[in-house]
């Protein structure tokens, strides 16, 4: 399992990808609910004890957009072999979410999680940008203040809210709710734009801005370390691509049995999460370097039912209706989706058998 954490891009961040072998054969296809890499049912359950011998596994980079516990289902796959079923060793970087997408678009990696930004590099002429499947498709960020002029959202009028790269998913659920309460981004409130969320969370609680958008497990630390809640955008219901599974359609073409078994490894990931909590907030405390083991349970907690592999149109077309890009007025959201891999594992009944609530 390897972690990396960087928020450059430039020159270094496509000598690391770029060196990254390729070498290795992703497994075949499953064909039905007799394949060889269909396990039972309650497999996905369990740490992997068929995993490939490790000279045999595949290393495949992958960009990491956020920093919270939505990543919680590629984290615990790392961590307990779950990958290395399907012939894969993940390698993860952590970016920001435009680097995310630089990194995509260059070719350094051939898969990330990403959402609103990759949404605006698609509008700005990267059609070969595509999401293979969802994560998460609903904001769970909670917008916090610790100035204590700001008691409730409008108050936030004539002052700064802090979040990370313009275009991100979290940045549009913010937009969406500030817009709720009368509040016009970037006119009447001040959009400062950080790099991580770790920043945002430290701009917040230090007063540098008068609010702060902060998923978990960085909300409930900002709440322990004495912020108040202005809003929690589960109760907006805001609905926006948040993070999803992202390639190109290049790879697809040339790599089509590599992102299969992804998408196999990652499925189980999402169900070994849900049945095995402890495990999983293991994963969040190490993915997020956080050594509060409150917070992370707070935040699986957030997390655990709203991981899914089926992402909407709907979460798509909320970027795009926020989205200041001409070319957002026109795009259509299904041009953004290929679910075709998805489809097949589905099929096949691969995903009824690995796949449960």
């Amino acid at each position: 399992m390897r972690y990396r954490r960087a928020w450059w891009l430039g020159g270094l961040l496509l000598v690391v990808f770029g060196c990254t072998p390729a070498g290795g054969t992703a497994p075949a296809a499953p064909s039905g609910s007799g394949s060889q890499a269909a396990a039972p049912s309650g497999a996905a359950s369990t740490p992997a004890s068929q995993a490939a011998p490790p000279s045999a596994l595949r290393k495949v980079p992958i960009a990491l957009s956020a920093l919270s516990a939505t990543m919680t289902p590629i984290w615990v796959g790392m961590e307990n072999g779950i990958f290395a079923r399907y012939g894969l060793e993940l390698e993860a970087t952590q970016l920001s979410p435009a680097a995310a997408s630089q990194a995509l678009s260059a070719g350094s990696v051939p898969l990330g999680v990403t959402g609103g930004s990759s949404i605006s590099a698609w509008l700005s002429g990267a059609s070969d940008r595509v999401f293979i499947a969802g994560l998460i498709d609903k904001a769970l960020f909670k917008v916090l203040t610790n100035t204590p002029a700001v008691q409730r959202m409008e108050d936030l009028r004539g002052r700064s809210v802090a979040t990370t790269t313009p275009g991100s998913g979290g940045t549009l659920a913010l937009y969406v709710a500030l817009r709720r309460f009368g509040l016009e981004p970037n006119r009447d409130v001040e959009m400062i734009y950080l790099r991580d969320q770790p920043s945002v969370l430290s701009a917040m609680l230090t007063g540098t801005a008068a609010g702060g958008n902060t998923p978990p497990p960085f909300s409930e630390q900002g709440l322990a370390e004495g912020a108040r809640l202005l809003v929690d955008m589960r109760d907006l219901n805001v609905h926006v691509a948040v993070n999803h599974i992202t390639t190109n359609r290049g790879v697809i073409e040339r790599d089509r049995e590599m992102l299969r078994s992804f998408l196999m490894g990652y499925i189980d990931g999402i169900q070994f999460a849900r049945d095995n909590p402890d495990k999983a907030i293991d994963a969040i405390m190490h993915g997020t370097r956080q050594d509060q083991r409150k917070d992370a349970e707070e935040a699986y907690n957030l997390n655990r039912d709203v991981w899914d592999p089926w992402l909407t149109e709907e979460g798509i077309q909320v970027v795009l209706d926020n989205s200041d890009q001409p070319q957002a007025r026109t795009a259509r959201a299904a041009d953004m989706i290929d679910l075709s891999i998805l489809r097949e594992l589905e099929a096949s009944g691969w995903i009824a058998q690995h796949l449960r609530q």
